[in-house]
């Protein structure tokens, strides 16, 4: 029943790192909550937000290249960075809460608390029980991994129905996704996750009223 629930209902949510200097943040995340009323384009879902790096990671960026520390600890200590942002964004959005693992967001959100991610702890709890045979396999720990492929990996995971990128920048419409990295618009290794997704949507949120778009399904260009 739970793996039911999880595949038609999970709405993985990815704010772009990019959003966090804009002074309508506060609005965009009230916009991205409204959406799951009655009625409205995710009326029927559970969400989960996910939040992007932005100016946190490249201090780690910096850190790494000045001090010349591994892929290994690099990685992590980036994930880290992503809890800070997480509470960023829980002090802008009302009745929001951190969780780090599914059934703790599922929860949260029948309590009426929108669930923000505590990302270095779920990937840990995650990445700890992959024994279990459960598709996909652990992301690299490389920079080829941003927040785009991580917010993909848990919507692969655990097996969402829709991923949504709240992002600085129009739709790529009818671009494919090998594209849409190779331009930068997503990192390196988004496109492997993609097409395990069933849809992934896209909000141009610097542009009030913000709403969302239907941008690839399966991995594919929405024509």
């Amino acid at each position: 029943m739970l793996l039911e629930y999880r595949s038609k209902m999970l709405v993985v949510i990815k704010v772009g790192g990019s959003l966090y200097d804009y002074e309508h943040l506060r609005e965009v995340l009230a916009s991205i909550r409204s959406w799951f009323q009655p009625g409205k384009a995710y009326s029927d879902g559970s969400p989960l937000l996910i939040p992007g790096g932005g100016a946190t990671a490249d201090v780690i960026r910096d850190w790494q290249k000045q001090h010349h520390i591994e892929e290994e600890a690099a990685h992590w200590l980036a994930c880290e960075s992503l809890e800070l942002n997480a509470r960023l964004i829980q002090s802008l959005l009302p009745e929001s809460c951190l969780v780090d693992q599914l059934e703790q967001s599922l929860e949260a959100w029948r309590e009426g608390l929108f669930p923000v991610l505590r990302t270095s702890r779920a990937l840990q709890l995650a990445e700890s029980s992959l024994k279990d045979g459960l598709q996909p396999e652990p992301l690299p720990h490389h920079w080829d991994v941003t927040s785009d492929s991580i917010a993909a990996w848990f919507a692969c995971r655990w097996q969402a129905r829709y991923l949504l990128l709240c992002k600085s920048i129009p739709v790529p419409d009818k671009v494919p996704v090998l594209e849409a990295s190779r331009s930068g618009i997503v990192d390196p290794y988004f496109p492997g996750l993609a097409g395990y997704i069933p849809q992934i949507d896209w909000c141009y949120a610097r542009q009030l009223p913000c709403h969302s778009t239907p941008w690839l399904q399966q991995g594919y260009p929405v024509s």
